[in-house]
């Protein structure tokens, strides 16, 4: 009885991050869990389970810790450890305990951005006051901050302003605030893992002295703890393991997406009446994939895995689903290749109904998004059948041409589905020179030197890199028509993660392909290896059959990400405006009258 719990404390891990009480809790399956954290094997679950996945993909990956990594404690009493928890339910047998905000399925399917954890010496409690250190602060304003005292605590109190836009107790400001009130000993923790992590901050910290912001001596003592108290890449790995945010570009698409109403025009391939466009709204995301994962051999969150699109009838529609499944397995793998189909204004063709089909199906985090005025069939009626059906009938209408089933054909059929999309090209082998935005390529070899190339475009001398993103190989099993053929699909993100998922077409589940960088025994000892510092030879998979008879290769344009370039866009979307532009000439947009926030900057 010594070691029982004088007191009840939430001391049970939620697989979501959360610290619950015991006799609080609910259950989740543990099949969804151990699928979730064993990307690389593949569970035989009842089908539905398998259709029930999608509610654990934001658990925290960190949820079963490794023997070298810390565990987290209730007011840092290592006596009181919060730890993942399992009881016994009447029925249902052994089940894992989760938080009681964690009980329904509406509530899991949400992402989560789970933030980096914190280091031994700061535990689970943080700073007042906000980093400092950092691009842009949110500084709370504070009248009197929360205060022990000998038997409690006194409440902090802030400053509300209300306006017709709402209340906030915050304000967001350009640099920070360096005090005595704000450099206490968890805001100086802060800062020096920010300069441990993030090399950019030391730019950060220089241009702060150039601009007054931080003293001389102020930087010289940042720098000094910075030196004296090193942390490895290794340790820094431990801590990032799970952590997941939003990407940069994917907080701009959906905040203009909110912000910014536009308006498009379809005419529905499936409609028995006159041709004739129909304004309304999208029903679909402005962009997928916008939380991913820090887990630290390159692969990211896991792909939607898609549906084998096995359509039975009559001979022209099985083959069509085979072209449909081509086609969803390449654009709900690559954002990049998903916002050039989405971005355009008219639609007369499959497209509407692939994007939508991709955010209800696929996407089952999001809410379903309707419009009265969409003539296209969306939401819960959308169905397998009319996807395919309207590939179909965007194959025959193109340019007159003849649905044809020949292997041989696959290339025009790829080109006819791809021709109205300007910023996407379709060629049988690597172009020479080309500045579109998506290249796919269609190809019966494949060699591990084409996993990436390098295109000059013809107005410009400015050599452009194209990454290998999605791969679809097809194999030939008893006949000619491409109803017959077997498919593998391969998915990464780029960017970084350059291990690739693999799902099979007769396989509802994406499991990750073997990794590059590290061997086996590399987790066995406790050793976390990162794809941002490993400089590894890039190539295609090594489990795929390079023995298909033919294979489908997206390559995305890499470009390095400019802040500067989105940040009228940003403003845009915010309802502000920084400078008057001149409507001259609006391919240039040259600012008129710059309004910039030095003095010294007014030129």
């Amino acid at each position: 009885m010594s070691d029982t719990k004088p007191y009840m404390i939430p001391d049970v891990l939620c697989p979501w991050g959360c610290s619950e009480y015991p006799h609080k809790t609910s259950v989740v399956e543990p099949c969804l869990i151990l699928q979730q954290l064993l990307p690389r094997i593949r569970l035989n679950l009842p089908l539905e389970y398998v259709d029930r996945l999608h509610i654990v993909e934001s658990i925290c990956l960190d949820y079963i810790r490794e023997d070298c990594e810390d565990g987290d404690y209730v007011l840092l009493n290592e006596k009181w450890p919060v730890m993942p928890t399992m009881s016994m339910v009447r029925g249902a047998g052994a089940m894992i305990c989760c938080c009681r905000h964690h009980q329904n399925d509406s509530v899991r399917k949400r992402l989560y951005a789970h933030p980096p954890r914190k280091m031994k010496g700061i535990g689970n409690l943080s700073s007042v006051h906000a980093d400092q250190l950092s691009l842009c602060v949110l500084q709370q304003r504070m009248v009197h901050p929360l205060r022990r005292t000998k038997y409690s605590v006194t409440r902090a109190t802030s400053n509300l302003r209300m306006s017709y836009s709402g209340g906030d107790t915050t304000d967001f400001s350009y640099g920070g605030r360096f005090t005595a009130s704000t450099l206490q000993y968890s805001s100086m923790l802060h800062i020096q893992h920010s300069l441990a992590g993030r090399p950019n901050m030391l730019k950060v910290l220089d241009r702060y002295e150039k601009e007054g912001i931080v003293s001389i001596s102020v930087k010289e003592s940042f720098l000094r703890v910075h030196n004296e108290n090193s942390i490895t890449d290794d340790c820094m790995s431990k801590f990032t393991r799970g952590a997941l945010g939003c990407p940069v570009w994917n907080a701009l698409k959906l905040q203009q997406a909110v912000s910014i109403m536009k308006f498009i025009s379809i005419d529905p391939i499936l409609s028995k009446k006159q041709p004739q466009f129909v304004t309304c709204k999208r029903t679909w995301c402005a962009a997928i994939y916008n939380v991913n994962v820090e887990d630290g051999y390159g692969y990211g969150c896991r792909p939607k895995a898609i549906s084998p699109i096995s359509v039975r009838g009559k001979q022209d529609f099985t083959v069509a689903s085979t072209m449909t499944w081509l086609v969803l397995g390449c654009v709900s793998a690559c954002k990049e290749l998903y916002q050039c189909l989405s971005k355009q204004s008219s639609f007369d063709d499959y497209c509407p109904y692939l994007l939508s089909y991709i955010h209800h199906k696929l996407m089952k985090h999001c809410d379903p998004i309707s419009d009265h005025r969409n003539p296209i069939i969306t939401g819960t009626k959308l169905r397998e059948k009319h996807l395919v059906e309207a590939v179909y009938k965007s194959l025959k209408k193109t340019d007159g041409i003849a649905f044809d089933n020949k292997v041989e054909s696959l290339s025009m059929q790829m080109n006819r589905l791809f021709s109205k999309c300007k910023d996407v090209s379709v060629s049988s082998s690597i172009p020479v020179s080309c500045n579109d935005d998506v290249v796919i390529v269609v190809r019966k070899t494949i060699d591990d030197k084409e996993v990436n190339f390098v295109s000059v475009p013809m107005n410009s001398n400015t050599p452009i890199r194209y990454e290998a993103r999605v791969i679809i190989s097809l194999k030939n099993e008893n006949g000619l028509s491409l109803q017959n053929y077997s498919g593998e699909r391969y998915a990464r993100f780029g960017g970084g993660f350059i291990n690739w998922w693999k799902q099979k077409r007769d396989e509802k589940i994406m499991v990750q392909c073997c990794p590059f960088q590290c061997g086996d025994n590399c987790h066995i000892r406790g050793v976390q290896p990162t794809h941002q510092n490993d400089v590894t030879e890039d190539k295609f998979p090594e489990e795929i059959d390079k023995s298909s008879d033919m294979f489908v290769i997206v390559y995305v344009k890499c470009l390095e990400v400019n802040v500067e370039e989105y940040q009228m866009d940003m403003h845009s979307s915010l309802g502000g405006q920084c400078c008057l532009f001149c409507l001259c000439d609006n391919s240039k947009k040259e600012s008129f009258l710059p309004t910039n926030l030095r003095q010294k900057d007014r030129t």
